[in-house]
């Protein structure tokens, strides 16, 4: 069965990402359309061979209309794209898969819109919580259910959409793990860092944003060190966000300037991961928690929050991979800071554990997961 993924639009972020992975594990031919005209031009370029991006400026009629978009009126374009593009694709493909990839009311919509109900499909990336503060909830959840089928990106997030939305009790709900290119993290993890003042480190990877992160907390926990241990470990924080300014405050209200550091985003993040004495992540809320994957396959040793949802799951599902604690308690992070940081803890058997542990997200599975899902429906 031919695929078609639908999303909302195409730049760098977390969902994209999965995409780029996704296209490399597929060898059948994949469409790539977005409800807006917003596209990377770079990462849309990454993409593997297999996938062919529709554009905008391909489609006649929104090629006319493209000023919209760029003035004033353009929901009135987002609108009228709504509209056009199921019907240029209901011209363009048939008996083709129609994949929403976007947690979007609008890409859901063109998703259903293009195809008649054998042939459409879902993904679920976000937190189902967070779908609950978004504008139109019962919509979205009365889209979902006209799929054939539900893809979640773990059993935790399956679960609680499950809980929340009863609606969807009856509807076919799949869990298929984001995939993770392992081979290629290892090899980038292997360049050089830049010149740092000091070599030991914490390791955090995050964007900068409050929302969903709670930096507060690890920035508490790292103050709550001995000092001995902060002038041996500094705290290297590697990503930007909107909350960037109000992180570097706290930082200095603590006064711990020039031992929290803020390295900005690096496009090769796991060369900080691979090197640091320990990789921290502190968040309230997640989708899954891909950086703490992306870490495992680094090597490092992972202290996380016990967040909904996703940190729980990756290490503490069959085998322990690293340590958990409460979200918010900067108390017990700080512990498991000192516990790690011990010259006499064994991280071996964790770092079995993952290498174990990672396989379930490997390319391979995830091929396998995906040919059988669609072949299932087929």
């Amino acid at each position: 069965m031919n695929r078609m993924f639908i999303m909302y639009q195409f730049e760098i972020g977390g969902v994209e990402s999965v995409f780029r992975e996704l296209g490399k594990c597929c060898n059948t031919p994949i469409k790539l359309v977005t409800v807006t005209p917003r596209y990377n031009k770079s990462l849309i370029d990454s993409l593997s061979s297999n996938v062919e991006y529709i554009a905008h400026n391909n489609i006649p009629i929104l090629r006319n209309l493209f000023w919209l978009f760029n003035s004033k009126a353009k929901i009135l374009y987002i609108l009228l794209a709504i509209i056009i593009l199921p019907i240029f694709l209901r011209f363009r493909v048939r008996n083709v898969a129609v994949i929403n990839f976007s947690d979007t009311v609008s890409s859901l919509l063109v998703s259903i819109l293009s195809a008649r109900k054998k042939y459409r499909f879902s993904w679920v990336h976000c937190r189902p919580k967070a779908l609950l503060n978004s504008r139109t909830p019962g919509l979205y959840i009365r889209l979902l259910s006209c799929c054939r089928c539900v893809i979640c990106i773990c059993n935790d997030q399956k679960n609680e959409l499950l809980a929340l939305f009863p609606a969807l009790l009856n509807t076919n709900i799949e869990v298929i793990y984001n995939p993770v290119d392992i081979d290629a993290i290892c090899r980038m993890a292997q360049e050089s860092l830049p010149a740092i003042t000091r070599t030991s480190y914490i390791c955090m990877v995050s964007r900068l944003d409050e929302r969903s992160k709670d930096f507060k907390t690890a920035i508490e926990a790292y103050a709550l060190l001995p000092p001995l241990l902060r002038e041996s470990y500094v705290l290297q924080i590697i990503g930007d966000g909107p909350d960037e300014d109000k992180v570097r405050e706290y930082i200095t209200k603590n006064n711990l300037d020039g031992y929290v550091i803020l390295q900005g985003r690096d496009a090769n993040p796991y060369k900080w991961m691979a090197n640091a004495s320990l990789f921290l992540f502190s968040s309230k809320s997640e989708g899954l928690g891909l950086v703490i994957l992306e870490a495992l396959a680094c090597g490092q040793m992972v202290v996380a929050t016990d967040c909904p949802i996703g940190p729980k799951e990756i290490l503490k599902s069959g085998v322990d991979c690293g340590l958990l604690v409460p979200v918010g308690d900067a108390n017990c992070m700080r512990d498991a800071i000192i516990k790690v940081l011990d010259p006499t803890f064994i991280k071996v058997q964790y770092q079995e554990n993952a290498r174990l542990r990672l396989q379930e997200f490997s390319h391979d599975m995830f091929k396998m997961k995906i040919e059988y899902l669609f072949k299932q429906y087929d």
